[in-house]
């Protein structure tokens, strides 16, 4: 039976459960209790034979006790542990008083507590959709998300938390929502997460369906020109159903970023008979040569030094915009699976393959180690394919050769530094020097 009494202020607590944590600004309400008193009621629960808890009024007791009251009205209920957190619930979202944080918090409590999504819906007017909604940013690391929240700069909306929903574990989110430096970084990180997993459970499909015919991954010794294309799949889109029934001989297939190509090897050929080279052409040959050792010197010290930056060991002086134009000007791939092969292999001190496969024990030390590393870091790791500046005919490609020209303009900043042959091979004085003196076939 209910029954109304003035109680001392001292000897009424805050309920630990009420969803809403922050009381607002008191300054008004706590002025108004001072001349006026309190014109409406607490409700309280017992806790203990001489304490009590507040359910309804945490906000009148807050000033009341700030406006120097001895005592307030309250009226003093008898309510399970569960219908203690429902009132509060619909209490604070019927006032708008509760955070889209707040409102997930105190919805699962409920949900913890026995009610059901129907129950909640019927209770406090939101959709169920919207409930399950709240209910997903609840699985959240609580910590890092009011981290976000407090972080004026950060900018989280709830279309972020939306797109964080998309992502299928949990853990996956919490990374991406402790990595995310603002809201578009974010939606980005959480985006391109999202697209990964599509290709992956798309390639998975595929493989499952042709799992009959033994397909293996081309080795990454042979080239693609041993292969026919027998059909391609785009694995961002919806894949439809798989038959390469009527398809005879052994298949192969091979993914490369969106796409899977289903491939099969061509028969072997004999090769025609060729006469001897004459001198030009073994001139040109060991011209070649020497080129391509230039080529791989140049590409090696690139992926060195890039690998001490990205451990650290060397500082970081461009800017993330200077960094992200070099991306973009060596149409780097961003994907989170290379991102994480590279680091992987830094870790274990293998040399870069991206067709190995990370045991499942190293993934979540491998997460915990990309999530050490600054955003600059992870956009360098991605430079891992240095354009080839020499082609078939010894004369220098000048497009490809801007390019890395670039790439060393942003890591010269760090102290880089290109050898005198380097960089007449780049501009392509080294190859007009070898034809000048005719020791270069063009």
């Amino acid at each position: 039976m209910e029954q109304l009494i003035n109680i001392d202020v001292n000897k009424i607590e805050e309920h630990p459960n009420n969803p809403r944590k922050d009381l607002g600004d008191l300054k008004e309400l706590t002025e108004s209790i001072r001349q006026n008193g309190i014109m409406q009621n607490l409700t309280v629960v017992k806790n203990g034979e001489d304490k009590y808890m507040a359910v309804i009024g945490h906000r009148r007791l807050a000033a009341a006790k700030a406006a120097g009251l001895k005592e307030v009205p309250c009226v003093v209920a008898e309510m399970s542990e569960q219908q203690q957190v429902n009132i509060m619930l619909v209490e604070n979202i019927q006032r708008n008083g509760l955070t889209v944080t707040e409102q997930a918090q105190g919805f699962q409590m409920a949900i913890d507590l026995g009610n059901s999504v129907d129950d909640l819906a019927e209770e406090t007017g939101f959709s169920k959709s919207t409930i399950y909604h709240r209910l997903n940013i609840a699985k959240l690391n609580q910590k890092a998300l009011k981290k976000a929240e407090d972080n004026k700069d950060f900018q989280l909306s709830i279309s972020d938390l939306y797109i964080l929903e998309k992502i299928k574990k949990v853990s996956d989110r919490n990374r991406i929502l402790k990595e995310a430096t603002d809201s578009k970084n974010l939606a980005y990180l959480a985006n391109r997460h999202i697209t990964e997993e599509k290709r992956n459970e798309n390639a998975k499909k595929i493989l499952k369906e042709l799992k009959d015919r033994n397909l293996e991954e081309i080795p990454s010794n042979k080239y693609w020109w041993g292969y026919d294309t027998i059909k391609k799949f785009e694995l961002d889109k919806d894949i439809e159903k798989v038959s390469l029934k009527k398809i005879k001989g052994k298949l192969f297939y091979k993914q490369v970023n969106s796409w899977l190509y289903i491939l099969k090897e061509r028969e072997e050929r004999k090769a025609p008979k060729r006469s001897k080279k004459t001198e030009e052409e073994k001139m040109h040959a060991r011209n070649r040569k020497k080129l391509n050792a230039i080529q791989d010197a140049l590409t090696k010290d690139i992926k060195d030094f890039i690998g001490e930056m990205v451990q650290g060991k060397i500082d970081i002086v461009a800017t993330p915009n200077e960094i992200w134009d070099a991306l973009i000007l060596l149409d780097v791939d961003v994907c989170y699976s290379k991102l994480q092969v590279y680091i992987y292999n830094l870790i274990y001190e293998k040399n870069i393959n991206y067709n190995i496969e990370i045991e499942d024990d190293k993934k979540e030390e491998l997460n915990n180690k990309i999530s050490e590393i600054s955003m600059e870091r992870q956009m360098l790791a991605l430079i891992t394919k240095i354009p080839i500046v020499n082609n078939w005919s010894n004369e220098i490609n000048k497009e490809s050769a801007s390019k890395v020209l670039k790439l060393v303009k942003v890591l010269s900043k760090s102290g880089f530094s290109l050898t005198e042959e380097q960089q007449q091979f780049l501009d392509g004085t080294l190859a007009d020097q070898w034809k000048d003196s005719g020791h270069v076939h063009v």
